[in-house]
């Protein structure tokens, strides 16, 4: 008797573990090989996906079929976005160029020559200036207007504020430098990271940065009074991909050997984790929205995430 109770009990009872097996709505396949860059359309409705052997996608996010596939580049392209005017979707290559192409018929409208690969390219909010990272260890800025190089600097990356009032440059030296956005002035130098530093991002609002590191850590900086105000480890994972939630509560991260992507809760102060890819997490990218959280990896896959199911999950 006590035993068919327990059992009825049981299966009665409610699935309380069922909130915490987020899957992914949906899975982009497409891509020959690794997906290195992800970002949105500014109404949320259109994401690009690029990477490995030069393969760029168009993905409609209402019903996620694809909408576009060309190869424009003859090498990985390793960032595409929209301008911020959104009047081209931009793209850099390891095949040493820059194309901006038309964001009605995406018809090329300008192709722009460097002088080594292209391993991540960022344009200022007001769209007045790009930061082109070469192979090498060298960051080009470029008039956004001209497309000439305007100034040379050391580092491996490089992004801005949304804010339009910082850019941050990171190298292997484990040091991020934050530069005034106009006269590129030094204004501090963040320190804390042990080995290079491999990925960036900024929140929505400029206040936060975020990086990861090849020290397997994801490190969060106060911007105003550059000082560090967190520290995640990552495991044995070499962060490669890096995305602050629109609200700033979310920042999701991932990177090559592990799997799975991690999002920390700023709310809770926790982390948790979407199981899904078959290999390195390369690229990540919250919609403008908030609605979506998409995910490329070496598994030659795009996942895509309800982000509102996030404040649901329990601690794995």
């Amino acid at each position: 008797m006590r035993i068919s109770a327990v059992l009825l009990a049981l299966f009665l009872a409610p699935a309380v573990w069922a909130d915490d097996a987020i899957v992914p709505v949906k899975t982009l396949s497409g891509h020959p090989g690794g997906v290195y860059s992800l970002s949105f359309m500014a109404d949320s409705q259109v994401l690009v996906s690029a990477g490995e052997g030069g393969t760029i996608n168009l993905w409609d996010m209402k019903d996620f079929h694809p909408m576009r596939t060309w190869k424009d580049h003859s090498d990985s392209v390793n960032s595409a976005f929209y301008s911020p005017d959104g009047k081209y979707l931009i793209s850099g290559s390891d095949d040493q160029t820059v194309i901006l192409r038309s964001a009605t018929d995406y018809a090329p409208a300008e192709r722009i020559q460097l002088d080594a690969k292209i391993t991540a390219l960022a344009q200022s909010p007001d769209g007045k200036s790009f930061a082109a990272a070469l192979l090498g260890g060298k960051v080009k800025m470029l008039n956004g207007r001209t497309y000439e190089a305007v100034k040379t600097l050391n580092g491996n990356l490089a992004v801005f504020s949304d804010d339009d009032r910082f850019l941050a440059v990171s190298g292997d030296d484990g040091k991020i430098r934050l530069l005034d956005r106009n006269g590129l002035a030094v204004r501090s130098v963040l320190t804390g990271h042990k080995g290079g530093v491999t990925a960036l991002a900024f929140s929505k609002n400029g206040a936060r940065l975020a990086s990861g590191g090849a020290d397997h850590t994801v490190k969060i900086w106060d911007v105003a009074a550059a000082r560090r105000v967190k520290t995640i480890p990552s495991k044995d994972c070499e962060v490669k991909a890096l995305a602050f939630s629109p609200s700033r509560r979310f920042l999701a991260f991932g990177g090559n050997g592990d799997p799975d992507v991690s999002v920390w809760d700023f709310t809770r102060g926790r982390k948790v984790k979407l199981s899904g890819h078959r290999g390195a997490v390369l690229s990540a990218a919250f919609s403008p929205d908030g609605r979506w959280l998409v995910s490329g990896g070496a598994d030659k896959t795009v996942k895509v995430w309800d982000a509102g199911s996030f404040a649901k999950m329990r601690k794995k």
